[in-house]
């Protein structure tokens, strides 16, 4: 009988992969074998837990690393939409001074051609001023024109990305001269009044 049961503790230790040690262990060899059984499905459920968390971790890190490409994505874009928002704004704001700059110019040259038509300018002074307020309108109409057109090129050069570097907030000279000759328009008009008076 000791034969016996030799062979069905070996195929438990075999079955269990534990060995048993009578001398140190102290406990008998069917409990040795039953915990040997317990403790490698224990092992077994362990290592399967173990790896159905990692996997869960993976797939969280993976979710998170996603939303955080997102949520870059919809920043930069916000970013970019922005930058195109306020360059179109900045192009209309400029249009707008210059379409009131191109009507201040013509409204000076009609008013001072009926004024002349009305009341003909005596002197040669005066004449001579008013041809040179006259072409300094005719400047302005045509600076505004010029500056119109580039304000809606600059409008258009807008970066597609944001990778390219934002240009600085383009100065207009035809613009500004627009400006200058306007100004400088209604001035020699006015003079040339008093002068002729």
């Amino acid at each position: 009988m000791p034969g016996w049961w030799n062979r069905v503790e070996k195929a438990l230790d075999l079955v269990a992969g534990v060995t048993t040690q009578r001398a140190a262990g102290g406990e008998s060899p069917p409990e040795n074998a039953a915990r040997g059984l317990l403790g490698s499905f224990e092992a077994k459920m362990t290592g399967i837990l173990v790896s159905a968390l990692h996997e869960a971790f993976n797939r969280d890190a993976a979710r998170l690393a996603a939303e955080r490409e997102q949520a870059e994505h919809e920043r930069r874009r916000a970013e970019l939409a922005l930058q195109l928002e306020m360059a179109r704004q900045r192009a209309e704001r400029e249009a707008a001074r210059l379409r009131e700059v191109g009507a201040l110019a013509l409204v000076v040259w009609l008013a001072s051609l009926l004024f002349v038509t009305v009341h003909p300018l005596e002197g040669t002074a005066g004449r001579i001023i008013l041809g040179l307020a006259w072409g300094c309108l005719t400047a302005a109409l045509a600076a505004v024109f010029a500056g119109y057109r580039r304000v809606r090129d600059a409008a258009q050069r807008v970066p597609a990305s944001l990778d390219e570097p934002e240009p600085r907030s383009p100065r207009f000279a035809a613009a500004e001269a627009a400006s200058w000759l306007a100004v400088g328009g209604l001035a020699l008009a006015a003079t040339s009044v008093l002068v002729s008076m």
